[in-house]
């Protein structure tokens, strides 16, 4: 399978295209993804009409949260890991020339399954997430841990940071790739890496680092929400200046019961007493979805509640809290991105700067 880079590469204008579908693709499944083949990144720019790709075959279906050990062949990550390193590429080519700068390497554990609804509208969690964090010039690549599907040591140690995403599973469940995906938390926690958990995300996080997760106390958490930073988060995102109030779209019926020693709570809620932690500057847990779209939320609500897993007006106030309040995805597009490419007030600094008034002090007494 060829896949090519048309035109110069910018954070629009990259042109994919597939071809050579054959007898030996084994991601059939992705041929009903959508390609673009028409460039409209310049008004000045003449469109590129691009052959149509073959006729794309029936998609192998995966149930929202898929059986442990589904084989990670059937997943898309390759082609996707494929595009995302030619855009790295051709984005470091331009720099060599002085165009943009390059960035890090990045890593999404995507620990459930794709719906058809995100599949087909944004093509995949791992481009949601990608939209909220990426940046030009950076390597992305997806792991799908709901299949067994994780880093190698060697594959681990080239990763700047993980973002750990949201699942239909319990975080407290002892499925083998729950079980796996905690040790390697622990062992990238241990080599320094920097690791961000969304919802199921915050909730293994926070299990692999010592802490202890469950049901909430108070059910269901489904609409925007409104959380409240504490003094601690403040000092830390001080260069984003965070507002009294944080917007976040929320989906969750487990919490965090038990911070790991020597975290600190960054956010709470009326509904839950751990919205964020961290632990050290390397390890942060958001309970909400940052990623998520009212569009997004409304599929899954409407998936549950015909499968009888909430209720109509659990929905219906889901609804109703768009009415009220939107998420601020732009505030949280910049604590996100500021956490995971360590461009926060370090936790050190503070004490560094006292002790340093304090020298200062103390000379000015001599």
């Amino acid at each position: 399978m060829n896949i090519y880079i048309f035109n110069f590469v910018t954070k629009k204008d990259i042109y994919i295209y597939k071809e050579a579908l054959n007898s030996a693709f084994k991601y059939s499944h992705l041929a009903s993804l959508p390609f673009p083949i028409i460039s409209s990144h310049t008004k000045n720019e003449s469109a590129r009409l691009l052959p149509p790709p073959p006729p794309p075959r029936a998609p192998i279906p995966f149930p929202d949260c898929a059986a442990a050990g589904v084989a990670a062949a059937m997943g898309m990550g390759p082609l996707e890991n494929a595009v995302v390193d030619a855009a790295a590429e051709a984005v470091a080519a331009k720099a060599a020339v002085g165009g943009v700068g390059v960035g890090g390497s990045y890593a999404v554990l995507q620990c459930g399954e794709d719906s058809e609804y995100v599949r087909k509208a944004y093509g995949g969690y791992f481009e949601v997430f990608r939209a909220l964090l990426a940046e030009d010039g950076e390597r992305w690549r997806v792991y799908r841990a709901v299949r067994g599907e994780l880093p190698g040591e060697e594959e681990a140690a080239g990763i700047d940071g993980f973002v750990i995403s949201g699942s239909c599973s319990d975080a407290h469940a002892d499925d083998p790739w729950i079980v796996a995906l905690v040790d390697l938390i622990r062992r990238q926690n241990a080599a320094g890496k920097r690791i961000l958990g969304v919802c199921f995300g915050h909730q293994v996080l926070c299990r692999a680092l010592g802490g202890k997760t469950g049901r909430s106390k108070k059910g269901w958490d489904i609409g925007v929400n409104c959380i409240h930073p504490t003094a601690a988060m403040a000092r830390l995102f001080s260069p984003i200046k965070l507002p009294v109030h944080m917007p976040i779209i929320e989906f969750h019926q487990d919490e965090v019961w038990e911070l790991p020693p020597q975290a600190e709570v960054l956010a709470r809620s009326d509904m839950t007493g751990v919205e964020m932690f961290r632990l050290g500057d390397r390890a942060m847990g958001v309970q909400g979805h940052p990623e998520y779209s009212k569009d997004i939320l409304m599929s899954i609500a409407d998936r549950l509640l015909r499968n009888d897993l909430i209720l109509d007006h659990q929905v219906d106030k889901a609804k109703a809290s768009f009415d009220l309040r939107q998420p601020d995805k732009d505030l949280w597009k910049k604590v996100c991105r500021g956490f995971l490419k360590g461009r926060l007030q370090s936790s050190q600094q503070p004490q560094q700067q006292q002790h340093q008034k304090q020298q200062k002090a103390a000379q000015l007494v001599l």
